[in-house]
């Protein structure tokens, strides 16, 4: 961007900035309306009342973990995978490639739907 300091990889600032970045996210995503009417729809339905050793709360804390354990690993799973498609993608013919991939998948939709009776 212009304007924006120079950062070096590896030093304190980045670190910070990347931390703040973190924090945002966190933020965001513990506000957004969408994720916390899916929390209050769905989660109570897999508490169980009749465990008696477990009390509902901690139900709700484990189901909570487990869903926020398993997005942190898909996220981390998309940006290992964008990062190898960012590599990968800045070559000309590849590039070129998924283009040219991605007209005949448009072309086979395009088609399809032109067969399709209603």
């Amino acid at each position: 961007m212009l304007g924006a300091p120079e950062v070096r990889v590896g030093t304190a600032t980045e670190v910070t900035q990347r931390w703040g970045i973190l924090a945002k996210g966190a933020l965001l995503q513990t506000s957004n309306p969408k994720s916390l009417l899916f929390f209050l729809s769905v989660l109570p339905q897999v508490v169980d009342e009749q465990a008696g050793s477990i009390s509902p709360i901690k139900q709700l804390v484990v189901a909570i973990a487990t869903y926020c354990i398993a997005l942190i690993l898909v996220h981390a799973l998309y940006a290992g995978l964008a990062a190898k498609a960012r590599v990968w993608l800045s070559k000309p013919n590849a590039s070129r490639l998924l283009s040219r991939i991605s007209a005949l998948v448009f072309l086979a939709f395009g088609v399809t739907m032109l067969t399709l009776k209603l």
